[in-house]
């Protein structure tokens, strides 16, 4: 090839970009351009479906809704304060379970771990599993633990629940 300038780095030899700088710049600023464009769909998107929630939501929600009971099981009638006060329950005993256990097995693994996993085999599996699960709470979104959750404990004790059969 005539003009072809190839860089050589021991036996290989890589080709070197030898196309238009300009064209380059051209077609990274369409696909900048482009990745802009999908961006603010997407935030156009969710703002109007924000929007809409906020808009119809306003009209229903009152100081009655937020304190009455639900009444009529799926219909829809009636409020929603036990609704938030069992979420609210379910944060703070959450919080008060978690924290502990968290913090105690940050100072654990941190200070002491590296010392004990030098002790007996059977500690340091135990530290090496306990590590290798952080990892992957740390590494796997929370929704898929809550699907996983949502199948393990709801749907399958739909499939086992003597009451889910009704005959």
């Amino acid at each position: 090839m005539i003009g072809h300038r190839s860089l050589v780095i021991g036996r290989w030899s890589l080709p070197r970009a030898s196309g238009n700088l300009a064209r380059r710049k051209l077609d990274q600023n369409v696909a900048f351009a482009f990745v802009w464009l999908a961006a603010f769909l997407a935030v156009a998107a969710l703002i109007w479906i924000i929007g809409y929630v906020m808009v119809q939501g306003v009209q229903v929600i009152n100081l009655e809704f937020l304190t009455t009971r639900p009444m009529g099981g799926m219909t829809g009638e009636g409020g929603m304060s036990t609704t938030i006060v069992t979420t609210l329950y379910l944060v703070v005993l959450t919080i008060a379970i978690a924290t502990p256990l968290g913090v105690g097995a940050a100072i654990y693994l941190v200070e002491y771990a590296g010392q004990a996993e030098r002790g007996s085999r059977w500690v340091s599996r135990l530290i090496t599993v306990a590590r290798s699960g952080i990892e992957i709470l740390a590494g796997v979104p929370s929704i898929i633990f809550g699907l996983f959750g949502f199948a393990l404990f709801v749907v399958a004790w739909v499939l086992v629940s003597p009451c889910s059969r009704q005959g």
